[in-house]
Protein backbone atom coordinates (compact mmCIF):
# COMPACT_ATOMS: atom_id res chain seq x y z
CA UNK A 1 0.00 0.00 0.00
CA UNK A 2 1.41 3.20 -1.28
CA UNK A 3 1.90 5.97 1.69
CA UNK A 4 -0.61 9.18 1.33
CA UNK A 5 1.95 11.89 1.00
CA UNK A 6 0.13 15.09 1.90
CA UNK A 7 3.35 17.68 0.82
CA UNK A 8 6.80 17.59 -0.10
CA UNK A 9 9.53 19.83 -1.03
CA UNK A 10 12.60 22.25 1.22
CA UNK A 11 12.29 23.63 4.71
CA UNK A 12 14.90 24.66 6.81
CA UNK A 13 14.98 24.14 10.47
CA UNK A 14 16.39 26.32 12.68
CA UNK A 15 18.90 24.73 15.42
CA UNK A 16 20.62 26.57 18.25
CA UNK A 17 23.90 26.59 18.47
CA UNK A 18 26.44 28.03 21.28
CA UNK A 19 27.27 30.94 19.04
CA UNK A 20 23.45 31.85 17.87
CA UNK A 21 20.95 30.06 15.57
CA UNK A 22 21.77 28.04 12.66
CA UNK A 23 19.34 27.27 9.39
CA UNK A 24 19.40 23.56 7.92
CA UNK A 25 18.61 22.94 4.89
CA UNK A 26 15.87 19.81 5.16
CA UNK A 27 14.02 17.82 2.49
CA UNK A 28 10.76 17.19 4.70
CA UNK A 29 7.52 14.82 3.70
CA UNK A 30 4.25 15.17 5.29
CA UNK A 31 2.36 11.73 5.73
CA UNK A 32 -1.30 11.90 6.50
CA UNK A 33 -2.38 8.36 8.87
CA UNK A 34 -3.28 5.28 6.54
CA UNK A 35 -3.93 1.82 7.77
CA UNK A 36 -0.28 0.98 8.03
CA UNK A 37 1.27 4.63 9.38
CA UNK A 38 1.19 7.24 11.39
CA UNK A 39 0.47 10.85 10.39
CA UNK A 40 4.18 13.00 10.22
CA UNK A 41 6.72 14.96 9.21
CA UNK A 42 9.66 13.14 8.01
CA UNK A 43 13.07 15.50 7.64
CA UNK A 44 16.17 14.78 6.47
CA UNK A 45 19.70 17.13 6.12
CA UNK A 46 19.30 18.31 2.33
CA UNK A 47 23.24 18.54 0.96
CA UNK A 48 24.11 20.32 -2.23
CA UNK A 49 21.12 20.66 -4.51
CA UNK A 50 19.29 17.30 -3.54
CA UNK A 51 17.51 15.30 -1.16
CA UNK A 52 18.26 12.16 -2.93
CA UNK A 53 21.94 12.14 -3.42
CA UNK A 54 22.72 9.55 -0.79
CA UNK A 55 20.23 7.33 -1.36
CA UNK A 56 17.48 5.91 0.47
CA UNK A 57 19.49 3.92 3.05
CA UNK A 58 21.26 7.09 3.52
CA UNK A 59 18.46 8.81 4.70
CA UNK A 60 17.19 6.25 7.11
CA UNK A 61 19.68 6.65 9.37
CA UNK A 62 19.44 10.53 9.23
CA UNK A 63 15.75 11.02 9.17
CA UNK A 64 14.02 12.74 11.82
CA UNK A 65 10.50 12.27 12.50
CA UNK A 66 7.92 14.56 14.57
CA UNK A 67 4.34 12.32 15.11
CA UNK A 68 1.72 14.50 14.55
CA UNK A 69 -0.53 12.73 16.91
CA UNK A 70 1.62 14.70 19.59
CA UNK A 71 1.14 18.33 17.91
CA UNK A 72 -0.10 20.95 20.29
CA UNK A 73 0.42 23.92 17.98
CA UNK A 74 1.34 24.83 14.44
CA UNK A 75 1.36 28.79 13.80
CA UNK A 76 2.80 31.30 11.74
CA UNK A 77 5.73 33.25 13.60
CA UNK A 78 7.95 36.09 13.41
CA UNK A 79 12.31 35.29 13.48
CA UNK A 80 14.79 37.29 12.60
CA UNK A 81 17.70 35.83 10.40
CA UNK A 82 15.28 33.02 8.32
CA UNK A 83 17.14 32.29 4.86
CA UNK A 84 16.25 34.29 2.24
CA UNK A 85 12.85 35.04 0.98
CA UNK A 86 11.59 32.31 3.60
CA UNK A 87 8.36 32.92 6.11
CA UNK A 88 8.74 30.81 9.45
CA UNK A 89 6.32 28.57 10.91
CA UNK A 90 6.42 26.90 14.42
CA UNK A 91 5.46 23.08 14.75
CA UNK A 92 5.46 22.13 18.33
CA UNK A 93 4.85 19.15 20.05
CA UNK A 94 4.52 17.34 23.71
CA UNK A 95 8.37 17.12 23.67
CA UNK A 96 9.57 20.37 21.48
CA UNK A 97 9.08 23.29 19.35
CA UNK A 98 10.54 23.27 15.73
CA UNK A 99 11.09 26.18 13.75
CA UNK A 100 10.91 25.70 10.03
CA UNK A 101 11.03 28.27 7.28
CA UNK A 102 9.85 27.89 4.00
CA UNK A 103 9.52 29.79 0.30
CA UNK A 104 7.41 32.40 1.20
CA UNK A 105 4.79 31.36 -1.31
CA UNK A 106 4.73 27.94 0.16
CA UNK A 107 4.56 28.67 4.53
CA UNK A 108 0.80 29.32 4.28
CA UNK A 109 0.67 25.50 2.32
CA UNK A 110 2.44 23.93 4.93
CA UNK A 111 0.60 25.70 7.84
CA UNK A 112 -2.75 24.72 6.61
CA UNK A 113 -1.50 20.76 5.76
CA UNK A 114 -0.32 20.57 8.82
CA UNK A 115 -3.07 21.67 10.84
CA UNK A 116 -5.69 19.76 8.82
CA UNK A 117 -3.57 16.39 9.48
CA UNK A 118 -2.53 17.29 12.98
CA UNK A 119 -6.33 18.52 14.12
CA UNK A 120 -8.44 16.71 11.93
CA UNK A 121 -11.33 17.22 14.42
CA UNK A 122 -11.37 20.69 13.65
CA UNK A 123 -13.35 21.54 10.73
CA UNK A 124 -11.54 23.28 7.75
CA UNK A 125 -13.03 26.70 8.00
CA UNK A 126 -12.15 26.37 12.12
CA UNK A 127 -8.88 25.05 11.63
CA UNK A 128 -8.09 28.10 9.28
CA UNK A 129 -9.83 30.76 12.22
CA UNK A 130 -7.71 29.21 15.01
CA UNK A 131 -4.71 29.79 12.69
CA UNK A 132 -5.58 33.46 12.06
CA UNK A 133 -6.16 33.90 15.44
CA UNK A 134 -3.23 32.73 16.63
CA UNK A 135 -0.97 35.11 14.53
CA UNK A 136 -3.01 37.79 15.18
CA UNK A 137 -2.02 37.32 19.11
CA UNK A 138 1.42 37.97 19.07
Amino acid sequence: MEEDIRKQGILYLQQQQTFGKKWKRMWSVLFRENTCSISRLEFFECKDGGAMDKGPRKQQEHRKVIRLSNCIRVSEVDVNGCPKDTGSFLVETTEKMYVFAADRNQVGDWIHKLCEIAFPFLPPQKNLLQLTKCNNTR
